[in-house]
């Protein structure tokens, strides 16, 4: 540890040593979708899509906390890039829905796998650490700055 790090203490406060933290898991993370030319909020809304074909576009915004506009950029190269289709929806022609296509799932398959190493590393970090523990206590967590 770096001595100046020793000395201010800042190595024994939490939200220091969480900062730290999730920098070191997100650059892993960019890092194992980058072969992908996946980016993770990418690679979430790809996800999402899997397991709620035919969704909205603002259905994932929501769900990801992104702003509509930059999820219509996100939804346009995914689109580009054939991953995913997006057809006027149905129910609401004001809408479209959102499907993988085939080069979409095998895609994700193969980013899905890469990211099965990445979760490996972070369990291999953490030891015996219960890992539905810590899901839960960082899940409270982020709850901290949501209005009550």
């Amino acid at each position: 540890m770096n001595e100046q790090l020793a000395r201010s203490g800042l190595h024994q406060q939490i939200g220091f040593a969480l900062r730290q933290a999730s920098s070191a898991v997100w650059s892993d993370l960019v890092a194992t979708l980058a072969p992908f030319d996946l980016r993770p909020q990418v690679y979430a809304t790809l996800l999402i899509v899997e397991a709620n074909a035919g969704c909205k576009q603002q259905d994932i915004a929501d769900a990801l906390g992104i702003h509509r506009p930059n999820l219509v950029a996100l939804v346009d190269d995914l689109v580009a890039r054939n991953l995913i289709e997006r057809s006027v929806n149905a129910a609401d022609r004001r809408s479209y829905s959102l499907v993988l296509t085939d080069e979409g799932k095998a895609h994700l398959d193969a980013a899905r796998a890469a990211h099965k190493v990445h979760e490996g590393r972070i369990a291999k970090a953490l030891g015996s650490a219960p890992h539905s523990g810590l899901i839960d206590a960082l899940t409270n967590l982020a709850k901290i700055g949501t209005p009550r």
